[in-house]
């Protein structure tokens, strides 16, 4: 109940509250980072902050409002789907699978750091949308077992193991394999993840609930560490000594990347509050151009012709990049998150109301993917998922790319939630 709410608080607390707490109390004149660190200190950061949090926490009172059963003309279309895919998950996953295993060549693996994803042809965004669909069918599968966790059945657990398979044979970075290791434990422990991930609101206890988080918190932080070294070897053959070195000559290591790894969405917005932002954008063209003239090159690039060329500056991420950074690069980006990528649009008070109604859409898309009944998302739970589900949240302006793992995410995600929303709506009536 209130996933998306969860969620998306969740989103706030490790993304916003973590990073501002730790430039406030923590950061140091020796703090390492390629980005800008804006001033906060001036007062529209926090006039902003206060008025961001006010309207949302508004718009969650109206989301508490009566809602209507009535049966939507589309609901058993989509209901209807949600059935086929139960029906038949187990071939589906097979068919990914070895989608993943004829196309993928494994030195595709660093594709994301090593150079521009259009080099490799078009056959790149055939797999970009094939592991957006096995991204989906992976939480289609969790929620399911989050749900169902006593009537679990070999279909169920046979099309998690060919899913989990194409997922890891694929894996291109840190955040891949800390999924593939949260699904590596609900394959194994079903039931175990299960209590972790979830409260049951008819039996709920506030001190069996932290007991489970602390357990789960450290479980956690061990999958995480794991993912890191093994993302940073994908990422620069360096994973194993990253580790040597860090618990040699700095054991906060874990702590300092996991903050920094995080910030860069905070660093998007304070960065609009100084007049930084606004001076370095002077250089460029209006950014909502870089999404649009990449989705024409990257149409071309499918369709076979050579008429549009490449585009120096490829998205919203990519500029904010170098925006944000001294450093010049034809590839890296950093995602904005939901309020700076409005920023880059519009003033902060239209910015703010646009990124309020695209976090109250998101919000009501995983509500009616994760539709429980009787049970709620702990923090963990909440935590994890997040994780899974941060694509929505990463630089929305940059789903106008089309062929892209994010959009392709983002529409497959949405078609599951209707799914998913339209089956239990029909078929489990409230009590």
């Amino acid at each position: 109940m209130y996933s998306g709410f969860k969620i998306i608080n969740s989103y706030f607390l490790v993304y916003l509250f973590l990073p501002l707490l730790n430039h406030i109390f923590f950061m140091t004149d020796e703090h390492f980072t390629v980005y800008y660190i804006a001033d906060i200190y001036s007062g529209k950061f926090f006039i902003f902050l206060i008025l961001f949090f006010i309207f949302f926490i508004l718009m969650r009172v109206i989301f508490n409002l009566p809602k209507t059963n009535k049966i939507g003309k589309f609901e058993r279309f989509f209901s209807d789907f949600y059935k086929i895919i139960n029906h038949n998950k187990v071939i589906i996953s097979l068919f990914l699978l070895i989608l993943i295993l004829v196309l993928f060549d494994r030195n595709m693996s660093s594709y994301r750091y090593s150079g521009s994803i259009s080099n490799l042809g078009s056959n790149i965004y055939i797999i970009m949308i094939i592991k957006s669909f096995i991204q989906v069918m992976l939480l289609w599968l969790l929620f399911y077992i989050l749900d169902r966790k006593n009537i679990i059945g070999i279909k169920t657990k046979v099309s998690l193991f060919f899913l989990l398979y194409a997922w890891m044979y694929s894996a291109s970075g840190v955040g891949d394999i800390f999924i593939g290791g949260i699904f590596f434990l609900v394959l194994l422990f079903p039931k175990i993840m299960s209590d972790v991930m979830t409260n049951n609101e008819e039996s709920k206890s506030i001190f069996s609930s932290f007991i489970k988080n602390i357990y789960t918190f450290i479980f956690f932080i061990v999958v995480l560490y794991a993912a890191l070294i093994f993302g940073e070897s994908i990422k620069g053959g360096t994973g194993f000594y990253l580790l040597i070195e860090a618990v040699e000559f700095n054991p906060f290591w874990l702590y300092e990347r996991m903050v920094e790894g995080v910030s860069s969405h905070y660093y998007s917005i304070i960065q609009f509050f100084d007049g930084y932002a606004q001076n370095r954008l002077l250089d460029y063209k209006n950014p909502i151009s870089y999404p649009l003239e990449t989705f024409l090159y990257r149409l071309s690039l499918i369709m076979g012709f050579d008429e549009v060329s490449r585009p120096l500056l490829s998205s919203i991420s990519h500029l904010n990049f170098m925006v944000l950074s001294d450093y010049q690069s034809a590839i890296a980006g950093t995602s904005p998150g939901p309020v700076a990528s409005f920023l880059f649009l519009f003033s902060s008070p239209l910015a703010m109301f646009v990124s309020l109604f695209y976090l109250a859409l998101t919000i009501k898309i995983i509500d009616n993917f994760f539709c429980f009944k009787n049970k709620s998302l702990t923090l963990i739970g909440s935590l994890i998922i997040l994780n899974q589900v941060i694509g929505l949240l990463q630089s929305p302006i940059d789903f106008l790319l089309i062929f892209d793992g994010g959009f392709t995410f983002f529409f497959i995600f949405v078609l599951f939630s209707l799914a998913n929303k339209s089956y239990y709506k029909l078929n489990f009536k409230p009590q």
